[in-house]
């Protein structure tokens, strides 16, 4: 609870973490807010920490600060196929590119994550950030954290909904 998390897209409908901000704010006052601010430099009170009066819950109240965050780049959402059809360039790996990429001289995990890099320009943006996640796990080797950490919940298999392996 030591930062508060704008989050763009989907959030819990259980406050399962209380200092997470949906983004745009699902009750559309964020606009009116920013136009105050820019008028007058008032802060609303949805955008306010609660040791101001506001909603937000910022580290200063428990003796945390910025140099407390734990430097890491954290993204959960699904992998659904959408974005191909907007953009008809970009696609999601083909598994066959990955396999057939394989060197026997490295362990399959850098083999794999070179093919991935080797295709990076042609992925969706989440599958680019596999990549990141992927690359920067084996930079860390288990002596740090990753600075990304960027990983699909959910994806689609036969029109359903279903959960990714290691997402929870």
């Amino acid at each position: 609870h030591t930062a508060p998390i704008l989050h763009f897209g989907s959030v819990f409908r259980k406050p399962i973490f209380p200092n997470m901000i949906a983004m745009p704010m699902p009750d559309g006052h964020h606009l009116k807010c920013f136009e105050n601010w820019v008028r007058s430099k008032d802060i609303c009170t949805g955008l306010r920490g609660v040791e101001d009066g506001g909603e937000l819950f910022f580290g200063e109240s428990i003796g945390k600060t910025f140099g407390d965050l734990i430097p890491q780049v954290v993204w959960r959402g699904s992998e659904f196929g959408y974005l191909g059809k907007f953009f008809t360039d970009l696609k999601h790996p083909a598994y066959a590119h990955i396999e057939g990429n394989i060197d026997p001289k490295t362990t399959k995990l850098n083999s794999a994550v070179h093919a991935l890099r080797s295709m990076y320009s042609d992925l969706v943006p989440r599958w680019q950030g596999v990549v990141h996640t992927a690359e920067a796990e084996i930079e860390a080797n288990k002596t740090s954290l990753p600075w990304a950490n960027i990983k699909f919940s959910h994806y689609m298999e036969n029109g359903h909904k279903t959960e990714a392996v290691g997402s929870k």
